[in-house]
């Protein structure tokens, strides 16, 4: 004669089931379950059983306001991610002190969770969530007179190399903001590297 094998039953501290979510089809088929087994000479009284079915209901109609909940913002971030491209955005300082990262939105990635990550001219990629402020090219760039700049000189696309200089005022080209350093230089605004001052 064979022996089955024994199996542990969960412990108290392991759940029975992987999810320990319980649905409005879990309630209801709980409810089904307690008036199959309900003793015939006392039976639940009517009040009791819409008490039950209306709370059934409140629990599906949460369930369902929090998956629209969660839709809309995962819209929201998609939607909002992208307008940022072309503002200058300064993020919170680090946990050590230091500042945070600052420059030009270039770009826009999502990652697995479909969390939007921020690109800067700068080539930092920042979490949207870090930001501290956001600002349109033109007041970032109005921000910057009397500040130290530093970034990169693409006026020869066959040397690129690190200018810097005060900033003495600033145009806009073609949508392009170019800031006036003074040293005689222009650099674009997406090309900033680094502020000081």
């Amino acid at each position: 004669m064979e022996i089955p094998e024994l199996t542990a039953a969960p412990s108290p501290t392991q759940p029975a089931t992987d999810s320990l979510e319980l649905g409005s089809d879990d309630f209801l088929q709980l409810l089904v379950t307690q008036l199959t087994n309900q003793d015939p000479l006392e039976p639940t009284s009517n009040e009791d059983l819409l008490r039950q079915l209306s709370a059934i209901r409140d629990i599906d109609l949460s369930t369902s306001l929090a998956d629209s909940l969660k839709t809309l913002i995962g819209n929201e971030r998609f939607s909002a991610a992208p307008s940022l491209i072309g503002s200058f955005i300064n993020t919170k300082p680090t946990s050590e002190g230091e500042p945070g990262a600052s420059g030009v939105v270039i770009g826009v990635q999502y990652n697995d969770d479909g969390n939007a990550i921020l690109e800067l001219a700068t080539g930092e990629t920042v979490p949207l969530g870090d930001i501290q402020s956001i600002k349109t090219a033109e007041h970032a760039a109005e921000a910057l007179i009397g500040r130290t700049v530093s970034g990169l000189d693409r006026s020869d696309p066959d040397e690129l190399k690190e200018i810097s200089g005060v900033v003495t005022g600033f145009k806009n080209e073609d949508n392009r903001i170019k800031l006036e350093l003074d040293t005689g230089q222009q650099i674009d605004l997406a090309d900033i590297l680094g502020v000081t001052g």
